[in-house]
């Protein structure tokens, strides 16, 4: 028992550096290259770019999927690999000269957020930041709020200042299985909705869904 107990100690270890140093690095990289395409101005460049952009998103699937097999108990994989409070680092690495980012989390989210809805609401929030970067590269200001209203539904927003209009081909599915798309399908699949839209400023993606009862607790 105390070598398994070892073992098992030792994998969650490395899946805690797999996620918190080398996910997020991974992100970052796919941050900056999504900023540097719309900068640039070669085509050759930009393709280059393009190339980087996808092997991070294949590489952060290729380690949601390795954390996963790494933190399972008798094969039963966990449920996310991101929570909410991983998303301050997140919208930290999006921010340039150009756009402000403005963060609104309630405080008591890591307490009253399970783990499988905090990783939907991270990869909610990258998408969105990914889309503004590729549709919206000139909004002069992203905002991400997140807080439980009065009837134990979480409502999320994530909205900026872009010209509005163009986005409609955001909702279209990655290969990595994290558009809008297959995000709307994984909100619906806990109970909740998502949508997305224009606003008289720019643009929002919206999510609703209703937590577990107080009792229950994180998971």
């Amino acid at each position: 028992r105390m070598v398994a107990r070892v073992r098992r100690e030792e994998r969650l270890a490395l899946a805690g550096d797999l996620h918190d140093l080398v996910a997020h690095d991974v992100t970052g990289i796919v941050l900056e290259a999504q900023a540097s395409q719309v900068e640039t101005g070669g085509t050759a460049d930009r393709e280059t770019l393009g190339r980087i952009e996808e092997a991070g998103l294949q590489a952060l699937a290729a380690i949601d999927r390795t954390v996963d097999v790494l933190c399972a108990d008798d094969g039963e994989p966990r449920h996310g690999t991101y929570r909410v409070a991983d998303l301050p680092a997140l919208v930290g690495r999006f921010g340039n000269g150009r756009t402000t980012v403005r963060t609104e989390l309630a405080g008591d989210l890591s307490d009253r957020v399970p783990r499988e809805i905090g990783d939907a609401m991270y990869r909610l929030v990258a998408e969105a930041l990914t889309n503004v970067r590729r549709h919206a590269p000139h909004a002069r200001e992203v905002s991400v709020t997140g807080f439980v209203d009065g009837e134990n539904v979480l409502r999320f927003a994530i909205t900026d200042t872009g010209r509005a209009g163009r986005r409609t081909t955001g909702w279209r599915s990655r290969r990595s299985g994290f558009g809008l798309v297959g995000l709307a399908a994984r909100v619906e699949a806990l109970g909740g909705t998502l949508h997305a839209g224009e606003t008289p400023d720019g643009w929002s993606v919206t999510a609703m869904v209703p937590l577990p009862s107080a009792s229950a607790g994180p998971r």
